[in-house]
């Protein structure tokens, strides 16, 4: 396979990047001490701080999140080498970067390079935020169910021994394993719990287990009243900090969460001829005004949501988002953010994923031209800039582009009946997909480079 970098993408972030506030330079990051625990990194108010020089410096999060697949492997075989890591970590670093997320536990070779990055690098830092994902191959519906509860415990529990570098895990299906032995911990800005949690797993939560209306741990709780769904977020989170204790460390933890969720009445998120009451999307809600931390959790809790201009609907269909402006006019997506941060309690909230896919198929169109799809990658590059200035000027704690590298191993509604055999359909890349174009960097195979005139096809779709 060829990679090829669109330096323009690159070069257009990095001016965004390098003009956001907060960026904390530095040598390698010093622990500090806190009541006989150890931590690098807190959330102050709206935003984070890490520890360097014997002071707490703010920070604010811009990087882009990383993928487990290569081209011609799906998501589970975990077949990125330890020397690819490390070549996108520069690349990363280079561009103005000073975070990347994770969705789950990857290969040992990860870390490692994580840490030989920053160690190398002590000037330019990239932190890590990982996400600790809650398994969606055949989940129960309700995540209360005492056998999908027990083995996501146990899997924070394993992701924070790996982290820590005390793991040895034995080769399993789908999921990373092997002698992980680097502390990583130091270059960790923040845990998180759970992941884009559907409204029938949020309705099954509920409606299942009337009893659990608040949960009141060490390192996470609710308000006196919350739904079971926000009860069991928290409760993981005060798992998860709790394995960090174990080892003497803290750092901030969190949930992920997305607008689908939100506490907002959104009349416009309605098909015509089908009543309200039986939409999906806007049905259901996680509360992040419900969930906080624990009086033991000395480093703080926040929020990362995953927030793009083009889903739900009620994005671009609000007609108050449409009276929000910026330099280039119109912005809707400005108008949500805005919205959204009016409810949101006084802890960081991280943008954590936002991206526009360079396809040439489009799955959502959206007014100002932010569509899922459709989009060269020269105006990738430049509403990506506008997006994450809007995230700025909201209040948001940072954001984090979705994503570093293509994978071809997703597929999207438009495409996946054509995906013929669908077992094979991660060995090309397929241009007219939306989910495998949402890359900075692409992946083509040489035959495509050499074949391909992509100034054509976007002439001639």
């Amino acid at each position: 396979m060829m990679e090829k970098a669109f330096r323009w993408a690159l070069c257009l972030l990095l001016l965004a990047v390098l003009t956001g506030a907060g960026c904390s330079g530095g040598t390698d990051p010093s622990v500090t001490t806190v009541n006989g625990v150890k931590m690098v990194a807190r959330a102050n108010g709206r935003y984070f701080q890490v520890y360097n020089k014997g002071a707490w410096n703010w920070h604010v999060a811009k990087g882009a999140n990383i993928g487990s697949s290569m081209p011609g492997h799906w998501f589970g075989e975990l077949a990125i080498p330890k020397k690819t890591y490390a070549r996108w970590l520069d690349e990363i670093g280079s561009m103005g970067a000073n975070n990347i997320l994770v969705y789950a536990l990857i290969d040992p070779g990860f870390y490692q390079a994580v840490v030989e990055y920053n160690q190398a690098h002590p000037d330019r830092r990239i932190w890590l935020i990982q996400q600790v994902w809650p398994n969606d191959e055949n989940a129960p519906g309700n995540l209360y169910q005492p056998a999908y509860a027990s083995a996501y415990e146990k899997e924070i529990e394993l992701d924070v021994d790996a982290l820590m570098g005390k793991a040895n895990i034995g080769e399993r299906t789908g999921l990373a394993w092997g002698k992980y032995t680097v502390n990583v911990m130091p270059y960790v800005l923040g845990m998180l719990i759970g992941r884009e949690l559907q409204t029938t797993e949020v309705k099954a939560t509920d409606e299942q287990n009337p009893q659990k209306t608040t949960f009141q741990g060490r390192f996470a709780q609710t308000t006196p009243v919350a739904s079971p769904m926000e009860s069991w977020v928290a409760e993981m989170a005060d798992t998860l900090a709790a394995r960090m204790r174990h080892y003497g460390w803290d750092a901030p933890v969190g949930f992920v969460s997305w607008p689908t969720l939100d506490p907002l009445v959104h009349p416009t998120e309605n098909t015509p001829g089908f009543p309200k009451s039986r939409e999906v999307d806007d049905s259901q809600v996680l509360d992040p005004r419900h969930l906080g931390p624990g009086p033991e959790q000395a480093s703080g809790f926040f929020g990362m949501y995953q927030i793009y201009p083009y889903y739900p609907e009620f994005m671009y269909r609000q007609p108050s988002y449409a009276q929000y402006t910026d330099s280039q006019g119109v912005l809707r997506y400005g108008g949500y953010l805005k919205e959204f941060m009016s409810v949101l309690p006084e802890y960081p909230a991280l943008v954590g994923e936002y991206g526009l896919p360079t396809s040439v198929s489009c799955a959502h169109q959206q007014p100002e031209g932010l569509s899922q799809g459709d989009i060269t990658e020269q105006a990738q590059g430049k509403e990506l800039v506008r997006l994450y200035e809007a995230i700025l000027r909201e209040g948001y704690a940072g954001g984090l582009v979705f994503e570093w590298a293509d994978e071809w191993a997703k597929r999207n509604w438009v495409t996946m009946s054509y995906m013929v055999p669908f077992d094979r359909h991660v060995l090309w890349h397929n241009v007219t997909d939306p989910e495998q174009c949402f890359g900075i960097l692409t992946f083509l195979s040489r035959k495509q480079v050499k074949a391909a005139n992509m100034k054509e096809v976007w002439k001639n779709p």
